[in-house]
């Protein structure tokens, strides 16, 4: 794995602007909880990275994408997450999970490679927990356009919801399916407009010496592009060191007439509270 070359100290007023958004949001919601201890969805170290139930404390991941004509990119993306639970008066759960992402991303594109920061995400989720083995989960994701150059991002805001179900079978063994919509409302014209809609279904299993399994697929149909869709799907393995510590390994290959790329790999480290 190449190494991230560059770091960029200039900051962005717009990216600031949405984390103290996101950070009012939770402080906003835990103030109308009366002040409530927060409280922890189940512990459950698997597949930090793709259950969009479960909450880390911070996840350093690295993911490398090999893209069509040689090219190739990789991004070491910072993670962290903040969430609030709150038992309701007739049973069951609600809360607010949110997660930002800031990636430090590497492109080697033609004969250029260029690194520093790529697009930023933020991601609230509202998660009515019907039930100890059902779920489901509703909220929405914007992509900012932090990149310091335009092969680093979309150079577009990218926004649209999250929604899917979610069933835990029994504890480290669960399945969910994420329908994400996504489309650019701002950005420079010289930019192609993003118009997409993401499915992923996924099933996790725990394994014996604190090991686990994840396989998961992902179908990205491309409505600027005559609703094409061109598929994704791998299989993630990993460990758990201790409470606080666990990491994981997921090679993917890539499919369909419009894939970008033929496979990426990505790997992980996840520190719990």
């Amino acid at each position: 794995m190449r190494f991230v070359e560059d770091w960029l100290k200039r900051g962005s007023p717009l990216m600031v602007a949405i984390m103290v958004l996101a950070m009012s949001r939770c402080i906003l919601a835990q103030t109308q909880t009366g002040g409530a201890p927060q409280q922890k969805p189940p512990p459950s170290e698997e597949a930090a990275d793709s259950n969009p139930m479960q909450v880390v404390f911070m996840q350093i991941r690295s993911e490398y994408t090999n893209l069509n004509g040689h090219n190739w990119t990789e991004a070491l993306i910072f993670r962290s997450d903040r969430v609030l639970l709150q038992h309701k008066r007739y049973g069951g759960k609600t809360g607010l999970l949110t997660r930002f992402d800031i990636p430090m991303v590497t492109a080697r594109i033609g004969s250029s490679t260029h690194a520093g920061l790529g697009d930023s995400y933020v991601q609230a989720l509202e998660l009515p927990i019907l039930h100890r083995r059902v779920g489901f989960f509703v909220g929405g994701g914007v992509s900012i356009p932090t990149a310091t150059y335009k092969t680093l991002g979309t150079g577009k805001w990218t926004i649209g919801p999250i929604a899917g179900p979610l069933i835990n079978f029994k504890p480290g063994h669960f399945a969910f399916v994420k329908v994400q919509y996504g489309a650019s409302i701002a950005g420079p014209s010289t930019r192609s407009d993003l118009n997409f809609l993401e499915v992923t279904p996924l099933i996790s299993w725990r394994l014996p010496h604190r090991r686990w399994v994840l396989v998961t697929a992902v179908s990205h149909t491309d409505f600027k592009n005559s609703g094409r869709t061109w598929f994704k799907g791998g299989v993630q393995l990993g460990h758990v060191f201790s409470k606080k510590l666990a990491a994981w390994v997921e090679p993917n290959i890539l499919w369909g007439g419009t894939r970008p790329g033929s496979f990426t790999l990505r790997m992980g480290f996840v520190r719990n509270r």
